[in-house]
């Protein structure tokens, strides 16, 4: 016997985490941090390292957002807890 479509639909919806409140004013960083995800840097272990700078300015460009020195360090203090929550899995 197979899986009925509800039983994957609730198995799918199940796995999504709860939604969370996003304050305005950290709508593009957010945007330009969850752009830049593919830019990651791993080690050999494959930990989560950080993100690559250069792959995450290219990400900013294609995607239209002005980076400003205060936009970038909101990317660097979420890619600071990205670091610390993966690096307690």
């Amino acid at each position: 016997r197979g899986y009925s479509e509800e039983d994957i639909e609730q198995a799918l919806a199940d796995r999504e985490p709860a939604p969370f409140p996003l304050h305005a004013d950290n709508a593009q960083a957010w945007r330009l941090f969850t752009g830049s995800l593919t830019q990651g840097r791993y080690g050999p272990m494959g930990g989560f390292l950080g993100l690559d700078y250069a792959g995450v300015e290219a990400a900013a460009r294609l995607s239209g957002i002005a980076v400003t020195p205060a936009l970038f360090a909101e990317v660097q203090l979420m890619e600071a807890e990205a670091i610390k929550a993966l690096a307690e899995r």
